[in-house]
């Protein structure tokens, strides 16, 4: 986000070894081969020059490529992306007996945003009650 109008920016501004350096990475790891056929030439140079300019700028900033993929962090592509913990299920602690007698709302219904919170929580008010009870039979008093 730019600075407001009287601000200054706590970053330094992007070099231009910085920017050509971003934009090779960029390129070399976007999944797709360059098609030179399809790139358009500025005026006054081939396709053939346009080419070897790309190559001459890959060979120039190989090492600045290299120190920013020693320290890059790249997403994980493979990581489980698993259903999110009910959060009713959070507050309550990770007694099982407990977990198995909320009830879940079924699959493949699908209901509207307010119509989802009001069943949040009620969810959350059984998970209490539930708790409640169990903490009841273990003490015998009321809690």
């Amino acid at each position: 986000m730019a600075p407001r109008t009287g601000e200054v920016s706590s970053k330094k501004a992007w070099t231009d070894t910085e920017k050509i350096t971003f934009m090779l990475i960029l390129l070399e790891h976007s999944g797709s081969k360059i098609t030179w056929a399809n790139a358009p030439v500025p005026a006054g140079r081939s396709r053939i020059a346009c080419e070897r300019m790309y190559g001459a700028l890959r060979t120039k900033h190989k090492d600045e490529v290299a120190d920013i993929l020693k320290t890059a962090t790249f997403p994980d592509t493979n990581a489980k992306q698993g259903r999110k913990r009910s959060k009713a299920l959070e507050d309550v602690d990770d007694d099982e007996d407990v977990k198995e007698d909320v009830e879940e709302e079924p699959k493949g219904k699908k209901r509207s945003a307010i119509a989802s919170k009001g069943a949040v929580k009620k969810t959350k008010a059984k998970a209490k009650e539930i708790k409640r009870e169990a903490d009841q039979d273990v003490t015998g008093e009321d809690v």
